[in-house]
């Protein structure tokens, strides 16, 4: 499902549900395979059959936080977004336990997307800082790399300022490219094209830097951001993969 292959995902889901049944563990992997297919059919258009899945994982699973995350992204989907925060507050502070620890990793992504939209760019900020934090120490990488565009752009955007979180959030953004959630790259500022422009020259960092008249840590800076952005690690790498997707061209510069 997550690489567009939404009605065999969702025909699989239905069938492990299925077999998973009045199984002892029902609890955990029913919470797993609701999530899973609420998730999808939400992301991906079938909103009766998102509803059919909330409706199965309320009666079964009851008042619990993967249910309540479900409503969350359902009415966030639908563009009310106050009801929607209001659904995943119990998830974040804790008074709604959950049976997937990861629910709370996607919680947080669901709660700076909200932010975001909201303009309420210092929650979003924390909220983000929040999920790389829970993500890092569960080792998950899914809610993060398969987040909403809003939270990947303001991700990317804030690339140099995690700390030591720094490197999971490059490879949580590695890992979005290399899913092939987006046909295109994340956008580029101006100053990152600018730098992306002089990348398949002979010129070193320092050089680039007097041609744009910035200092050279600022490129290195864009550099990185760019390497994000385009899921590569390298400067050839950049350069093939900006021409591939048309950012730049052939003999450029």
């Amino acid at each position: 499902m997550d690489l567009g292959r939404v009605a065999e995902g969702l025909a699989e889901l239905r069938s492990a549900h299925a077999a998973e049944a009045g199984h002892p563990r029902m609890a955990t992997t029913g919470a797993l395979l609701a999530v899973l297919g609420h998730r999808a059919a939400t992301v991906w258009g079938r909103h009766e059959l998102a509803r059919t899945v909330l409706g199965w994982a309320e009666r079964t699973l009851g008042d619990c936080g993967d249910v309540a995350l479900m409503r969350a992204h359902r009415l966030s989907a639908m563009g009310r977004l106050g009801p929607a925060a209001d659904a995943v507050r119990p998830v974040l502070d804790g008074s709604l336990p959950v049976q997937l620890r990861w629910a709370l990793v996607d919680a947080g992504v669901l709660d700076c997307r909200l932010a975001v939209l909201a303009g309420r760019r210092e929650h979003a900020r924390a909220a983000l800082d929040r999920a790389l934090v829970l993500s890092e120490s569960m080792g998950v990488l899914r809610p993060l790399a398969l987040g909403p565009r809003e939270v990947v752009e303001l991700l990317t955007r804030l690339l140099g300022s995690f700390g030591a979180r720094e490197r999971f959030a490059r490879q949580a953004l590695g890992a979005r490219y290399g899913l092939g959630v987006d046909d295109r790259p994340i956008g580029l500022t101006d100053r990152e094209r600018a730098v992306l422009r002089l990348l398949p020259s002979q010129r070193s960092f320092g050089e680039i830097a007097t041609d744009l008249t910035v200092s050279h840590s600022t490129v290195k800076t864009h550099v990185r951001a760019i390497y994000s952005k385009l899921g590569v690690n390298s400067r050839r790498e950049a350069v093939d993969r900006a021409r591939s997707n048309g950012l730049i061209f052939p003999g450029t510069p």
